[in-house]
């Protein structure tokens, strides 16, 4: 493209991509910026009347919208969240190991009920301030402030228990801290329809 072309398109169009080729953080940016403008427009005859990508992207949001539905009237039907086996399993093997331990042996496992409290502290400290920070205004936020918020809540889930303080390695105690996360959770809106998702992505987050 001649230099002189990408300034006069840059000039008639703002800057801005068309509404198909731009970003959800481009959108998130120009609804900040009220100088951002609209999106181009063509000018002319269009042979085919509609362009190519104008027809992708009205199926992509028609077939979204339907998923969309089907999701909201399966989670609608249900009287409680499904919960994952995979997920709570490593957690529930630990207390079903300790549990026939105690049944074997007449007393606690010398090593995991001390650690299992420091596990479950450390999560549940976590969720206190996941619940601190995630307000019904977070979505109202600027998607900025939104990814540190959850990067630094990420960070502080990834940083215990600290191997120096359990009989247990990084792998083992990020695999149980994930799993006790998701079981708490769970068990805290056994009743209810109400998930922390987001407080999942923070696990997730912590382990990338």
């Amino acid at each position: 493209m001649l230099p002189s072309t990408l300034i006069e398109d840059r000039k008639k169009f703002g800057g801005r991509p068309p509404a198909w080729k731009e970003t959800e953080d481009a959108k998130e940016k120009a609804r900040q910026a009220p100088t951002a403008g609209d999106y181009p427009k063509r000018e002319g005859h269009v042979k085919n009347k509609r362009f190519v990508m104008d027809t992708i992207q009205a199926g992509v949001k028609a077939f979204g919208e339907e998923k969309r539905k089907q999701l909201d009237s399966v989670f609608a039907s249900s009287d409680c969240p499904v919960v994952d086996p995979d997920l709570t399993a490593p957690w529930l093997a630990a207390e079903g190991f300790a549990a026939q331990f105690k049944k074997d042996k007449g007393d606690d496992h010398p090593l995991w009920s001390s650690q299992r409290q420091s596990i479950q502290n450390h999560v549940h400290r976590v969720a206190k301030r996941y619940k601190e920070s995630i307000r019904s205004t977070f979505s109202s936020l600027r998607i900025e402030t939104r990814q540190d918020i959850l990067r630094d809540l990420a960070m502080e889930f990834a940083s215990g228990p600290l191997p120096s303080d359990m009989y247990m390695g990084e792998d083992e105690i990020a695999r149980l801290r994930a799993s006790y996360a998701y079981y708490h959770d769970a068990e805290e809106h056994k009743y209810t329809s109400k998930w922390t998702r987001q407080f999942f992505i923070i696990n997730l987050t912590a382990r990338t």
